[in-house]
């Protein structure tokens, strides 16, 4: 465990390049860093769910620190969006929302990424300008899916992270611009962020996708991008901004956010998680083309919540999706192109960061 510990603490303090040129993001501080994995690895161990088999797995998100809830693609053979399995002992737990357009129905959820305590499951469906709450153990033992409440998004919105308090940081389109805002549930507005003002980023929406992970107790929301090399720190009561880039092609946002994406655009990160202390952000590097037919791993970059990057990890895998168990300190995960599932145990790598 020392070991890790002395590779981690090297790691930071040799990564960090200061750099003043300006990044994609209006008026933020961004610092360069170049990651480099030092020969820390996490070594894979198969998760054997049992019945049915989990095949076709889109998402994961852990839910009250014991279920992993699977997001599934919709097909002939299956009519349901999500399946639980307990993580103590693998037993597949039920299926819940059905797909469609009746009572308790979806037709295009998706899953708002959260802590893995959290009470409930938060799913937002931009086709309806909803985000609903849905109570797994009821939907699962009544057959019929059960909303702990049905919240109004403002127009336009397309991603909803949780600050707690009533409130949440979400990102929406307003007159063709892309931009953040803390938002009350009854749609009041507590802070405006502008990233990308001096952009016409409705036409590079695509260009300028990303995850949105929130930590409620700091009031801070990550923005990881998925073609730019970088994360964004959004500190929700100063309305300060700071971002870390860890490639020097975030020098070339310009370029990048003009291009059309394509089998030569280049993916950075892939999938993002959080616990209360760390950011988890699966980061790929190769181009769209590449990601389908080549040969490549991807590697986990660890942030903490102050804005600072901590380590690159090595993996052997290819990964589509993860989601953190802070009971287990360990990360679930879906294998490309198998879909299996997987999961790393990072509780003496955690330890080694805590000490």
């Amino acid at each position: 465990m020392n070991i890790i510990k002395l590779s981690i603490f090297n790691l930071t303090v040799l990564s960090i390049v200061a750099c003043s040129r300006s990044g994609v993001i209006d008026q933020a501080s961004i610092t360069l860093c170049n990651p480099d994995s030092k020969g820390i690895t996490l070594v894979a161990e198969d998760v054997s769910l049992q019945q049915p088999n989990v095949s076709n797995p889109l998402y994961l998100q852990l839910y009250k620190d014991t279920v992993l809830v699977v997001q599934k693609k919709i097909n002939d053979d299956n009519q349901f969006h999500f399946e639980a399995y307990s993580t103590m002992s693998s037993a597949f737990l039920g299926r819940f929302v059905s797909n469609g357009r009746g009572p308790g129905e979806m037709l295009s959820p998706h899953i708002e990424p959260s802590p893995s305590n959290i009470g409930n499951l938060r799913l937002i469906e931009n086709v309806t300008g909803y985000l609903y709450l849905v109570d797994v153990e009821k939907s699962i033992s009544s057959n019929k899916t059960v909303f702990e409440d049905v919240i109004s998004l403002p127009d336009g919105t397309l991603e909803s992270v949780d600050l707690g308090g009533s409130m949440s940081f979400i990102a929406q389109v307003e007159e063709k611009e892309l931009l953040y805002r803390v938002v009350t549930r009854d749609s009041k507005i507590i802070r405006t962020f502008h990233p990308f003002r001096r952009l016409d980023s409705w036409d590079s929406v695509t260009q300028l996708s990303s995850i949105l992970l929130a930590n409620e107790r700091k009031g801070v929301v990550a923005e990881v991008m998925l073609f730019l090399p970088q994360v964004n720190f959004y500190d929700t009561s100063t309305g300060a901004i700071h971002s870390i880039a860890v490639d020097r092609n975030y020098r070339d946002w310009s370029s990048i956010i003009k291009e059309i994406p394509g089998p030569e655009t280049t993916q950075y990160y892939q999938c993002a998680t959080s616990s209360a202390d760390y950011i988890f952000a699966i980061y790929d590097n190769v181009t769209l083309g590449h990601m389908i037919n080549g040969d490549y791993h991807s590697s986990i970059h660890i942030f903490d919540w102050g804005g600072n990057f901590i380590c690159q990890i090595d993996v052997e895998e290819r990964l589509s999706d993860i989601s953190y168990d802070s009971r287990l300190h360990c990360l679930f995960a879906i294998k490309k192109p198998s879909g299996k599932i997987v999961r790393y145990n990072v509780s003496h790598l955690i330890n080694a960061l805590n000490n």
